[in-house]
């Protein structure tokens, strides 16, 4: 392992031309790292309320100390927010963690849910340079981009999805680029999207036939089996249109349920689907019934006194919930 005193990064200031003139975005940009700095790193929290912002909450990893980097990394869905600290120490220097912190109720104090780390992480592998969610809330990637899986510095993607009824989470999957190279830094940038990854590889040299030359970079996509996978077409939704709601990975020949929500993300256990909804204050939309290959679609004309109407959508059946859609009628 290539010990590094200071993460890779990819930032450029000033310019050939001198200083850049002052502007107010650039001093919020300033302040920012001092908003954030709480004895030694800390992740505040901001609500906002029409053009009002206000510090809500600061937060702070359990055990992370000195040089942690507590904070690199921030991703928030609904009442879930994840924390990346790449040199947190617990299998060596530097070798990382994430924290998932969880509000419970609307308007409540976020609380520590768990601390992620990677099965197999060492020391300088910088584990949570890079994280993101699902829109359910209930799927994490995190961008380990020194780990060593198949050359030094090569990076990986690590893929941990909670269980809303054990409320653990467990690592999934371990990704890594079919042509990893060292020094690549996979997993320096992710994004996660129904299942889909997208995860950026700034230091990959791109050596094919259409090499691009060293550093030149490169950004590789993941398909992966979620399950229960519910879409909406189209998305946005539009008054005065039909819309088609499907989902695909159910279980065949069996019933399936439409929720929605007015109100947001959330968290509402349904006894008797031995599931947890990710809705808050969760509405029945009806039921249908999927076919042999688990895939139901339906047809909903969308009333035209519903525009600007925010819904959120998500499908159910015994045992799984699906990812959730957001929508705002247009």
């Amino acid at each position: 392992m290539t010990a590094i005193t200071s993460p890779p990064s990819r930032s450029d200031s000033g310019s050939a031309d001198g200083p850049a003139a002052f502007h107010p975005t650039s001093f919020v940009l300033l302040i920012l790292p001092f908003l954030l700095f709480l004895s030694h790193q800390a992740a505040a929290q901001i609500e906002f309320n029409g053009p009002i912002y206000f510090e809500d909450q600061a937060f702070l990893g359990t055990g992370c100390g000195r040089d942690d980097n507590f904070g690199c990394a921030i991703a928030l869905v609904g009442d879930v927010l994840l924390v990346g600290a790449e040199q947190e120490d617990d299998f060596g220097e530097s070798s990382g963690a994430v924290f998932v912190f969880r509000r419970n109720a609307p308007g409540g104090s976020w609380v520590e849910e768990a601390k992620l780390v990677a099965s197999d992480g060492a020391e300088y592998d910088y584990f949570g340079r890079a994280v993101a969610l699902s829109t359910s809330g209930d799927v994490a990637a995190i961008g380990s981009i020194c780990a060593d899986a198949t050359a030094t510095n090569a990076g990986a993607i690590y893929i941990f999805r909670y269980d809303p009824l054990s409320g653990a989470w467990t690592e999934e999957a371990k990704l890594l680029a079919s042509d990893a190279a060292a020094g690549d830094f996979l997993g320096s940038s992710v994004a996660l999207r129904g299942n889909r990854l997208a995860a950026g590889a700034y230091g990959c040299d791109d050596t094919g036939d259409d090499a691009n030359g060293n550093d030149s970079g490169s950004a590789w996509a993941f398909d992966f089996s979620q399950g229960l996978v519910f879409r909406l077409d189209p998305c946005p939704i539009v008054a005065g249109q039909s819309a088609t709601f499907s989902a695909s990975g159910g279980t065949p020949d069996a019933e399936i349920y439409l929720a929605y929500s007015t109100t947001g993300m959330g968290r509402q256990p349904i006894p008797g689907l031995a599931v947890v909804l990710n809705l808050k204050i969760p509405q029945n939309g009806g039921a249908r019934r999927t076919d042999s290959q688990g895939v139901v679609s339906a047809d909903w004309f969308v009333r035209p006194g519903l525009i600007g109407l925010t819904l959120w959508f998500q499908t159910v059946q015994y045992g799984q919930v699906s990812n959730v859609m957001e929508t705002t009628v247009h």
